[in-house]
């Protein structure tokens, strides 16, 4: 694909690396740029391709980058990175950023506005009982929420339903087999604040 991207012919294995790198150097030197390659599912990258990746990155002879590559994974991409095996690409790591849930719904809230807003939609699609159970349900995982509001529109689609509502939520929860995000419960009244007829 990287091959592809920068105009090369297929070719050998051995000769399409030599030609990338050939084609990289000349792209930073003669056009100033440095290109950045974002590899996702990276944990199920084969061996070999892991080795080829890392004398991609070592393309530093003369101090200068000539690609920048993120791995986006797994946890299991992190424990592969620390074997004996890739311990060459390891070493030219210099970023190690574990993305947790957000704890904010907040911010998760704004990421859901941004996508709606760039989607050509308005935040107002959701009702707001659907859009607090989709947060709660999203569990801080933007993918989980990105994942659910695809389902709930597609529902809505189905059912000619100019809104997203809570119930669509609800639909979408039973088709991904998740739980019902549970709603806050009133505590029980005690004994004396209940209606004087019902004391016994």
């Amino acid at each position: 694909m990287l091959a592809a991207e920068l105009g090369l012919r297929p070719s050998a294995r051995a000769q399409i690396v030599a030609d990338i790198k050939r084609a990289l150097v000349t792209l930073v030197d003669e056009r100033g740029i440095v290109p950045v390659v974002v590899l996702d599912e990276a944990q199920g990258l084969r061996d070999e391709l892991l080795h080829e990746l890392h004398g991609l990155c070592s393309l530093d002879f003369d101090g200068r980058d000539y690609l920048t590559l993120w791995l986006v994974g797994h946890p299991s991409l992190s424990r592969r990175l620390r074997l004996q095996q890739h311990t060459a690409l390891a070493q030219r790591v210099l970023v190690h950023l574990p993305l947790v849930a957000k704890t904010d719904l907040s911010v998760l809230g704004d990421m859901l506005d941004h996508g709606l807003t760039h989607a050509g939609a308005s935040p107002a699609l959701l009702t707001d009982d659907a859009r607090a159970a989709l947060l709660h349900a999203a569990r801080g995982l933007p993918r989980l929420l990105s994942h659910l509001l695809r389902l709930a529109l597609l529902l809505a689609d189905e059912r000619a339903s100019p809104q997203i509502d809570a119930s669509i939520i609800n639909s979408a929860l039973i088709l991904l087999h998740l739980d019902h995000p549970k709603q806050p419960q009133t505590p029980p009244k005690s004994r004396f604040q209940r209606d004087p007829r019902s004391r016994a």
